[in-house]
């Protein structure tokens, strides 16, 4: 089969959180159907590699494939993305990081210290406490927080003073 690029669009799959597409023995793609998976980033897998995954909808119907507007509760089970069941999933208030740099008076950390902090650029400070631990230290935030992640930055503040900051290396409820 020779697939356009609407009928490419048309079956661009989804195989764990990752938008792919299956191309069988012997099909091929139109140039358009190419270069617009090559602009989107959608790795061109061969048809045997296709896994089939049966989800579950809390309603009790069956998805063979995760709709966008639908996110994994747990396991195969499948909520809209809006749930209320979903609202605190992945919700962290304490983690603890790798100290890349501490601007401080004393360059050790001795006891805690209230500071507002960040993981992601655009997210508004946050209230939180800084505690010594062992390479490094250990964040406790004043609200929970949506998904800080180990391997992301983490940067701390006094007021306009960037403190320093680190690399999260364990999170924890």
């Amino acid at each position: 089969m020779l697939y356009t690029l609407e009928q490419a669009k048309a079956n661009i799959r989804t195989r764990e959180g990752k938008r792919v597409f299956f191309l069988g023995e012997g099909d091929t793609l139109t140039s358009a159907a190419k270069d617009h998976l090559a602009a989107e980033r959608i790795p061109i897998l061969p048809a045997s590699q296709a896994k089939i995954t049966r989800y579950l909808g809390l309603d009790g119907g069956y998805y063979d494939e995760k709709p966008e507007h639908m996110t994994q509760l747990e396991g195969n089970i499948l909520v809209p993305k809006t749930h209320p069941r979903i609202t605190f999933r992945g919700k962290l208030d304490t983690l603890q990081a790798q100290a890349i740099l501490l601007a401080l008076e004393e360059p050790e950390l001795k006891e805690p210290l209230r500071v507002t902090a960040r993981t992601r650029y655009h997210q508004t400070e946050q209230a939180a406490t800084v505690y010594p631990a062992e390479n490094g230290f250990r964040l406790e935030f004043e609200q929970p927080q949506r998904a800080p992640t180990p391997g992301q930055s983490v940067v701390l503040y006094q007021g306009d003073v960037v403190l320093g900051g680190g690399i999260i290396t364990r999170v924890e409820k």
